[in-house]
C-alpha cells in the first residue's frame, strides 16, 4: 500500500519529524510517497528517495559495517539490532530508476539519504559513497536550492510514482 501526499497534507498531519521538516524548508509543489519505500520527494530541486530509521544511541558505519550502540536502563552500553539500511536505501533506488525507466522517463540523479529521526540519535558515519546518513535538521545538506528538474520532468515523475503498479 502506498500513500501520496501533498505539502499541504504533509503540513496539515505533521506527526513525521521527515515530513515537518520537508515542509520546513519549502516543498511547495511536491510529493512524498511512501509505502515500501520511507520516502520518495519529487520537486524543482530534484528526486530523493528517504530511508527512515528512528533508532536512538550511537549509529556508526564504519567499511560497510552498521552497528548501533544504546544505553540500558542501567546505563550500561549495549548492541541493537540495525541491519544495512544503505543495501535497503540502495536497493530501494535501482527500484524506482528501473521503474521510472519502464515508463519511458529519462531518470535523473536519485539522491539518497537515510534519515535517522530520533532525537536521542548520535551519528558516527564514515565511508558511505552516494548515499548520506543524516539527521532532519541536515536535510538542507542534501536539498538545495538549485533547481535540477524541470516542471515536466517533476511532473512525469509524480504521474509515474501516483499509478499504480500493475
Amino acid at each position: 500500500m502506498r500513500e501520496v501526499f501533498s505539502s499541504y497534507h504533509l503540513k496539515r498531519n505533521a506527526r513525521k519529524n521527515l515530513a515537518i521538516c520537508l515542509g520546513a524548508i519549502g516543498f511547495a509543489s511536491a510529493l512524498l510517497v511512501t509505502g515500501a519505500v520511507s520516502g520518495v520527494l519529487v520537486g524543482p530541486s530534484g528526486l530523493f528517495v528517504f530511508e527512515v530509521k528512528h533508532h536512538r544511541g550511537l549509529i556508526f558505519h564504519r567499511n560497510g559495517i552498521w552497528a548501533q550502540i544504546k544505553a540500558g536502563r542501567g546505563g550500561s552500553p549495549y548492541a541493537g539490532h540495525l541491519g544495512d539500511p544503505s543495501g535497503q536505501l540502495s536497493r530501494n533506488i535501482r527500484y524506482l530508476k528501473d521503474r521510472l525507466e519502464r515508463a519511458g522517463l529519462n531518470t535523473p540523479w536519485i539522491q539518497g539519504a537515510i534519515v535517522f529521526t530520533n532525537p536521542r540519535s548520535v551519528l558516527d558515519i564514515d565511508g558511505l559513497r552516494r548515499i548520506k546518513a543524516i539527521t532532519p535538521k541536515n536535510l538542507r545538506q542534501i536539498i538545495s536550492a538549485r533547481r535540477t528538474l524541470s516542471s515536466e520532468q517533476a511532473h512525469g515523475i509524480n504521474a509515474c510514482l501516483s499509478m499504480s503498479e500493475k
